[in-house]
């Protein structure tokens, strides 16, 4: 695939995950991806070729994105810049002019191999690939870069979002994967039960799938090795395993125990921690970590935010009078957050 195809833009700012060594080691084996990262932290030395880091404030990036409006955006966080990311074609336009696609990912993420999704398949064939903020790519014309303006019955407006202090996820189904289904764009989505990407709720201590119903498709454990990332899970005293594309560990505190800094050589992902790949995966090690055991300080069933969350949601999903909208298949309400501060 050609290496100047695609572009992902990721502004962050703040401490950076414990683990972002890890993530940068995953965009290394990434070679056709390129991630144009502006950040207020200093470029790591380990920093892989295919990111291009970008030294700039939050501040700065909040004056280009109110630049594109005749009315005060509500902007106070960093965390806020999750509705924002539909604009990021325009606002970041001098970075990508030379990609055919661009979009928008999240750090708390390991990558496989991102060919499972982005393949010459789904760019030939889409406008849109995926719906969720932790990963979308939108073809790099006008009418992509100028989606988030337009609006359909039953979704969030950009006005709604960008004028509020709420954490609306615009980016996600209530708003811009809502837009481009009504208006009939090409949108590639996973289907529930069958996603090539891991998901993984924040609210439990072991890991469980979001968007997953089937119980035997639930990896208890992840691997990661020279760019594969492998999740596996029991059945019936079985051991199954799928490929991944990636792997998304949203507001779940992680442990580092690796033993070097050689991370091409691998590691294996549990509920809470990063370990060694010294060890075959077998049944009992799986087993092992199934349902909290083996932990030696699990993740808190929920975090005091994730509750915030939890009744924020609950509250406009009362409020919501059944509007719902479509998220890779299936009929959710939508989600907001409150900001973090």
């Amino acid at each position: 695939m050609d290496h100047e195809k695609v572009a992902i833009i990721i502004p962050y700012f703040g401490t950076l995950p414990n683990y972002f060594d890890l993530w940068l080691e995953s965009v290394r084996e990434n070679e056709f991806i390129n991630v144009f990262f502006f950040s207020n932290n200093n470029k790591p030395i380990n920093c892989p070729s295919n990111i291009h880091w970008k030294r700039t404030s939050f501040c700065d990036v909040k004056k280009k994105i109110q630049s594109l409006f005749d009315f005060s955006i509500v902007l106070d966080t960093p965390y806020k810049l999750v509705d924002y990311k539909p604009t990021y074609g325009i606002v970041f336009e001098k970075y990508i002019e030379n990609y055919e696609w661009w979009g928008w990912g999240d750090i708390d993420t390991i990558w496989g191999n991102l060919s499972l999704i982005i393949n010459e398949n789904t760019l030939k064939k889409y406008d849109k690939i995926l719906d969720l903020g932790h990963l979308t790519l939108m073809k790099n014309n006008y009418k992509m870069k100028n989606l988030w303006k337009e609006k359909v019955l039953g979704a969030w407006t950009y006005e709604d979002a960008f004028k509020s202090n709420m954490i609306y996820h615009f980016d996600e189904g209530g708003g811009l994967a809502f837009i481009a289904q009504k208006a009939k764009y090409k949108v590639y989505s996973e289907k529930p039960n069958e996603m090539n990407f891991a998901d993984i709720l924040p609210y439990k201590c072991d890991f469980e799938l979001a968007y997953n119903q089937k119980e035997k498709n639930i990896p208890h454990i992840f691997t990661w090795k020279n760019g594969i990332l492998i999740g596996y899970w029991i059945q019936n005293n079985k051991m199954y395993s799928k490929e991944y594309a990636y792997i998304h560990l949203q507001k779940r505190r992680m442990e580092l125990q690796l033993k070097s800094k050689k991370y091409n050589q691998g590691f294996i992902i549990i509920p809470n921690r990063f370990i060694p790949y010294d060890k075959k995966i077998t049944t009992n090690l799986i087993l092992k970590f199934q349902n909290n055991q083996g932990l030696t300080n699990p993740t808190k069933k929920i975090s005091f935010a994730s509750f915030l969350n939890y009744l924020e949601y609950t509250k406009f999903k009362l409020k919501s009078k059944k509007r719902h909208i479509p998220i890779n298949g299936n009929e959710v309400y939508f989600k907001i957050e409150k900001p973090k501060y």
